[in-house]
């Protein structure tokens, strides 16, 4: 989360890909990787992030989506 707040953004991607290789349940790591791609406006990465099965649907989720779905224009 650090990286993201510093902006910089490659370095966050890659950590956060390697987080997600090594736990793929660690919902955080789905969750920072969904912010990361929202700040960089590729919203359907983030969106299928967010939308990843196995996850849960939870509000902090939910809003996510609500605030994609504003940014994106669906």
């Amino acid at each position: 989360a650090r990286l993201t707040f510093a902006h910089q953004y490659d370095r966050a991607l890659v950590q956060l890909q390697k987080t997600i290789e090594i736990e793929p349940t660690f919902e955080d790591a789905h969750e920072s990787l969904a912010l990361l791609y929202l700040r960089t406006r590729k919203f359907e990465k983030a969106r299928a992030e967010l939308q990843r099965p196995g996850l849960s649907a939870d509000l902090q989720h939910t809003a996510m989506l609500g605030y994609l779905d504003a940014l994106s224009g669906d």
